[in-house]
């Protein structure tokens, strides 16, 4: 069992944080979202996906999937972490990188004395980033198991 982060709780991140924890992992989700992590804690789901409530409430229940707005409380408790950020196109095609460069940043100052390994889970318009073929290479160098 891995302790993981799952950064964003939108469709990618709700449905990715609880088919994790579903896998007998410890599961962290973070949004800046007050409301919707309210609503999560609760156990109201925010998106619909079939069988998705039913997995999330039993995963819930568990105490294998918890929800958070504290970064650093995810970041401390995870020893792997889940970007799942919205990475909408811009004019030109191109992805927006600003929500994951912002969040890079902040997890890069909270990692003073430890190291953790970074995984972007998105959906990409079809011009993918220089970025991103990198992480996929690193992540395929350091062949991380999830379980």
């Amino acid at each position: 069992m891995k302790n993981i982060a799952v950064i964003g709780t939108g469709y990618v991140g709700l449905v990715t944080g609880t088919c994790l924890a579903e896998t007998g992992n410890n599961v962290i989700c973070v949004d800046i979202d007050k409301d919707k992590i309210a609503k999560l804690k609760k156990g109201s789901i925010t998106i619909y996906e079939p069988q998705l409530d039913v997995v999330f409430e039993r995963n819930q229940k568990q105490g294998r999937l918890h929800f958070t707005t504290d970064l650093k409380e995810a970041i401390d408790a995870s020893e792997l972490i889940f970007l799942a950020l919205p990475t909408p196109p811009g004019e030109d095609g191109s992805a927006d990188l600003s929500y994951i460069l912002g969040v890079s940043a902040d997890i890069g100052h909270l990692l003073v004395d430890s190291y953790k390994f970074t995984r972007h889970w998105h959906k990409m318009p079809k011009r993918n980033s220089m970025w991103f073929r990198i992480l996929n290479f690193f992540a395929k160098v350091l062949q991380w198991k999830i379980s």
